[in-house]
Parts: structure tokens; sequence; C-alpha cells
């Protein structure tokens, strides 16, 4: 549920329908049956005292008025209701590369690679026949994608290299017309030969890359201890020099040094070399179980990210140790927060938090298939009868956001979808609990995004339709929270009759 909790942030008036908030000189209007956002006419929606506003009562009754639209003609609610749960046929399929790792991450939760749960490397015969075996449930109306991880996958070029010889021969027989690749790496380990690679298969790149030197070499240095930040860079550089259209991911992990985030975050836009960010509070507590800590240091410095997100994405700023001028202004900005961005701009909803279990999986080297790729290894959760069997995981993956009592009256329900199954085991000891910290985050993301809007706005003078193409346009592609599943502007009209009806009152 959403908290009052986040400096600068009142909220006026809440219930299940909506709730008003105020920032700053500001006050918002937000339906999440909508994803609907509009900024109000202060002098006719509320009066009264800092101390005690009151909404007016003519604005009361246009509220309830649209309310009784939306119940009559249907929300986000009522298209999750029709969709139901989605079949057996997968279209993600997450591939562990590895048990290696040549880093050692302060907060790793695969416990250096190989989540003391699996050994070995994976050969691409062990990939080949397991989509060959289930070719029948691959999904072939939409793209299909392979998530390259570990471990640390450039450890295994061979696998690599054959898979990616396999999907432009034989694979093309049973795999969709677009295949997308990507790959989470440290790109410490970079050959000529796998640059190639990288090139040849059009690799989304995700770098785990912390900020700046000193946050990345304390954070994730190499196993002897030495910093990792130079290689990394140096490596960025070639891709960038070799491939300049190359679409590369800073995957940020905030840990103790939340209090730097920003300062970490504009030390990588100033490079020139980064195409988006992907932040994310580490998955790690006291007791080692992987559950994210998100500390009040970070979600002011993320909040404070947002407020100046205009900036930020238009920004043409270099650094001195990497200035490459044909580079400047590649970055558009952090990944969730875009796609709650999108939610509110587009009228989207997130079905569910992600996608595991639901169209996206995970292989191992022995061949065993789980839903996550983050409970590889364990026996509990292990598909039985493989690609082929998904349709008969357990219907837990599979329930929407509104399948949970606490999640179906949350404000931010339909941009969070529940948060992630695995941190909400690991939080209650139920795939369909609910995580204090997931929603600390997912309440950190939806006010963010109310910031971020108006920072927008103000850069773009108002006009944000181009800069909405920009954030909006690749987020299925960048498998943005593990390829979220939502659904499309189905209350397109809806939310153009609602603002309508409000006309009068928003700005």
């Amino acid at each position: 549920m959403m908290n009052d909790s986040f400096p600068d942030i009142e909220i006026i008036f809440r219930c299940d329908d909506y709730f008003i908030l105020r920032r700053d000189l500001r006050v918002y209007l937000f339906i999440p049956e909508l994803s609907l956002l509009s900024e109000l006419n202060v002098s006719k929606c509320i009066s009264g005292s800092d101390d005690s506003v009151v909404v007016k009562s003519e604005f009361r009754a246009i509220l309830t008025r649209i309310m009784e639209e939306i119940e009559l003609d249907g929300g986000h609610s009522s298209v999750l209701a029709a969709k139901g749960n989605e079949s057996g046929r997968f279209s993600a399929i997450n591939l562990n590369l590895t048990d290696k790792c040549n880093l050692a991450c302060v907060y790793c939760y695969a416990k250096g690679g190989d989540y003391r749960r699996i050994a070995n490397s994976m050969s691409a015969s062990t990939v080949i026949s397991a989509l060959s075996a289930a070719r029948d449930s691959i999904d072939r109306t939409q793209p299909f994608r392979f998530e390259f991880f570990g471990g640390e996958p450039l450890l295994n070029e061979e696998a690599i290299r054959d898979i990616l010889l396999w999907q432009q021969g034989e694979g093309r027989k049973i795999l969709p017309e677009r295949v997308i690749n990507r790959v989470s790496t440290n790109l410490t380990h970079l050959t000529d030969s796998m640059l190639e690679l990288l090139k040849r298969g059009s690799f989304i790149l995700s770098v785990s890359i912390d900020g700046d030197r000193e946050t990345q070499n304390l954070q994730r240095p190499f196993r002897n201890g030495e910093g990792s930040f130079e290689t990394i860079m140096g490596n960025i550089v070639r891709i960038r020099e070799a491939w300049p259209e190359a679409v590369i991911v800073a995957r940020m992990t905030a840990h103790n040094r939340g209090n730097r985030l920003l300062e970490d975050l504009d030390s990588l836009i100033a490079t020139g070399l980064f195409d988006y960010s992907s932040i994310y509070p580490a998955a790690v507590d006291d007791n080692g179980r992987g559950n994210i800590v998100v500390s009040s240091e970070f979600q002011c410095q993320y909040l404070e990210m947002a407020e100046q997100y205009g900036e930020l994405i238009s920004s043409r700023s270099l650094s001195k140790d990497h200035c490459q001028r044909r580079f400047e202004g590649r970055y558009k900005g952090c990944l969730e927060l875009n796609r709650y961005i999108c939610h509110i701009l587009e009228g989207s909803c997130a079905i569910n938090h992600c996608r595991a279990g639901i169209g996206y999986c995970t292989l191992s080297p022995d061949g065993t298939v789980h839903p996550c790729h983050r409970l590889i290894g364990s026996e509990e959760f292990r598909v039985a009868k493989g690609l082929s069997g998904l349709d008969e995981v357990d219907s837990s993956w599979r329930a929407n956001v509104l399948d949970r009592d606490e999640c179906s009256v949350c404000s931010a329900r339909y941009l969070c979808g529940g948060g992630c199954r695995q941190e909400n085991l690991i939080a209650t000891g139920d795939l369909l609990g609910v995580s204090a910290r997931n929603c600390s985050f997912a309440n950190l993301l939806m006010i963010s995004a109310i910031a971020a809007l108006d920072s927008i706005k103000l850069v773009s003078n108002g006009d944000i339709c181009n800069v909405t193409e920009m954030l909006c346009s690749s987020l299925d592609d960048l498998f943005v929270l593990c390829g979220q599943p939502k659904a499309g502007n189905h209350c397109d009209t809806l939310r153009k009759k609602v603002c309508g009806m409000a006309a009068e009152f928003m700005i």
C-alpha cells in the first residue's frame, strides 16, 4: 500500500479508487484503474490551509461521476479478469551458461556464480536439445528472446558461438522470425572474437557497473581484490568503436553507498557510452538471504534523480576520461522508472511484476528448468517436464496482481504488478506474499515517476510527445522488470472521456 513517507509529498486525499497528492506547489490526481495522472487546478479542486486541506464538493462530485463511469465501462480490472491465466507456451529463455565468475561482488545473490546449487558450464547441445524437444510449446506469435546469464556468461564463448550458429541455421525452423539476444555481463573478459559474436548476434548488453571508479572497485572487485572499473570501461569503449549502434545498459546496484547514487549515475552518463541505466537496491540483508534493502539514503537519492530527469535524459556532458564526442546525448533514462512513466503516459498496466513462469523460464547446464533464474537448482521449484511443462508450474506464478487481497487495493497495483515473486518468497515464505521492501521500492518508483514527468515537462516546455517515444519505444525489447507482462492502452477512449468530464479542474 502506498505510504506518505516521502519528503515533499503530501497525500491530500486517498481512497481505493483514486488519490490526490501535492508535490511542492502542484497537486495531482491519480486514478489507478486507468493509470491516469492529471495535474489539477488547485484553486478549483481544494481549499483550506496547509494543516487542513479539503477537496471541494464540486470536484468531489465530478470524481464520483468518473468512478461510476469507470465501473460501467470497465478499467484495467475488467481487462485482467478477461485475460485469465497465460498458456504454457514460452517466448523467452534464460540460459545459465556457467557457474564461473571472475568478480567477487560484495552482495552477490548468486553466491559467486554457482548459487551453491549448480556446477559446470552449459553446452550449446543442451540448449538446442531442450528447445527442439519443446518446439510445440514455443510461442511463435511474438519475438523469441535469449537471456545469456551466469556466473559470467562471456567465460563460455564456445556455447554462445554455437547457439548463434544454430539460431541462424537450423533454429530458424522452430523459432519465430525475430530473435532477440541479451547478455548480463560484468564485461571484464572480452576477446576480439567475443566482441564479433556480440555484434553478429545484435546483443543488448546489460553491463554490471555500479558507478564511478571508487564505487565499482569497492563493490565489484576482481577475486584477487583488484579494481574492475578500468577494465570494464576500456571494453565498453572497444565495443563502441567497433559497433557504435550497440545498446548498452549500465546495470547499477545500490548497496552501502546509496547516498552516492546520483553522483555515480552522473559519472556514467557523462561518459556518453551508456544508452540506459537499470538501478536496483542490492538483494541482500543481514542474514544473507537475498532480500532487497531499500535504505532511506537510496530513496532520497532516487527521488532526487527523478526530479532532475529532464536534464539527465537531455544531457550532453562528457567525461574527462572517455571523451568521445560522437557518443554524446545517448542516455535515455532508467529502465524501471521509464516503465512506470510509460504506464502513466500510455495508459497501460502491469499484469504481473515479471514473466517468470509465464512464458519465461531458466535452463541450467544439467538441463533442468525453473521458472525464475534466482531459483535454479531448487528441487522444490524444478519444472518436472522441462520446457514442455510450463503449463503445470505452480499457479502462483500465473496469478495476476488482482489475485492478492492486499495488492488488489494498492494505489500502485497496475504499475508494480505485485513485486518480484522470489523476493516475496524470501520475505514471507510465499510466492504471493507481500514484501514490505518490495512495496517500498514500488512506492518509490511511483512517486519518482510523477516527479520525473514534472521534470520532463519543464525541460520540454510541456510537449512530451517526442520524449515519450524515446522513453517507451524499446522497453519490451529491453526486457524491463524481467519482461513485465502488460495490457496495452485499452482504456484510451475512457481516459479521454474522463479527462473531458474533469477538464475544467485539470491543467
